[in-house]
């Protein structure tokens, strides 16, 4: 931005990739004819890819945990528990059960159950584990490649993208 970038965050609805060269950002507020464009938009990259005839190998990754009604100090560094498929990580409130995710394309349902399931087992292994009071099941995804890796790379044949 110091040497004359713009910067925007705003919903892109569609990037148009000309034959001479010249790139079309129509987002929800303007048109944009920008000289060069960073794709960061997660596992919707290939959305935006599409319309260039390029494809990377990458799909959505969800992920869950919840809160735990636990002191602050109840454990020091992430615990894995095998036998339930979670991990107990340090929060700043406590702790959290996590480790739990499903793949698929991206605005994949979330399936809260996943990590229910888990946590109507952990009584059995650890019976001061139980739900914060007021927390539900969070849920996100992120983008996920086949070596874990982000993906920089200059898209082929578009030198500005």
């Amino acid at each position: 931005m110091q040497r004359g970038g713009l910067f925007r965050c705003e919903r892109v609805h569609n990037l148009e990739c000309k034959a001479n060269g010249k790139l079309t950002v129509r987002s929800s507020r303007d048109t944009y004819l920008p000289e060069t464009v960073i794709i960061a938009t997660g596992a919707h990259a290939n959305q935006m890819l599409a319309q260039c005839g390029h494809r990377i190998p990458l799909i959505a990754e969800r992920g869950y945990h919840l809160e735990l009604d636990v002191e602050p100090e109840f454990i020091s560094r992430p615990l894995s528990l095998p036998n339930l498929g979670v991990v107990l990580a340090p929060s700043e409130r406590g702790a959290r059960i996590a480790g739990l995710s499903h793949f698929g394309l991206p605005g994949l349902r979330s399936r809260p159950r996943l990590l229910s399931s888990a946590l109507d087992r952990a009584p059995k292994l650890l019976p001061m584990l139980s739900p914060r009071p007021g927390c539900r099941i969070w849920s996100g995804e992120r983008a996920a490649t086949p070596d874990s890796l982000p993906v920089v790379e200059q898209v082929p044949d578009q030198p500005r993208i």
